[in-house]
């Protein structure tokens, strides 16, 4: 996902990193969230809708860290390599920064 998606050439060694990050970040949450969710019920004030203020919470939580290691993974090889190049179908009117 994060080496089609973007309109950028990113290499599959910066995509591979992104990644691990992310599924990372996501195990960690996902403990964190299932600790939150059974000590605290945080849907219970919502009486017959907390389960869906509950499936709210957790979709979330998934695409900020989805939209973490996107950003990850772009300041990553930014880091590495350079500034990472569009594709060739990319329009753009913005002019290049020159260091």
């Amino acid at each position: 996902m994060f080496k089609f998606l973007p309109d950028a050439q990113i290499k599959w060694k910066h995509v591979w990193v992104g990644s691990l990050v992310t599924a990372f970040l996501f195990e960690i949450g996902k403990f964190a969230l299932g600790l939150y969710f059974g000590k605290l019920n945080p849907g219970e004030g919502y009486g017959a809708a907390g389960s869906i203020i509950l499936i709210m919470l957790w979709v979330s939580y998934s695409s900020m860290i989805v939209f973490f290691g996107a950003e990850f993974t772009r300041a990553y090889a930014d880091f590495i390599s350079g500034r990472v190049a569009p594709t060739d179908t990319v329009k753009t009117d913005i002019q290049p920064v020159s260091n």
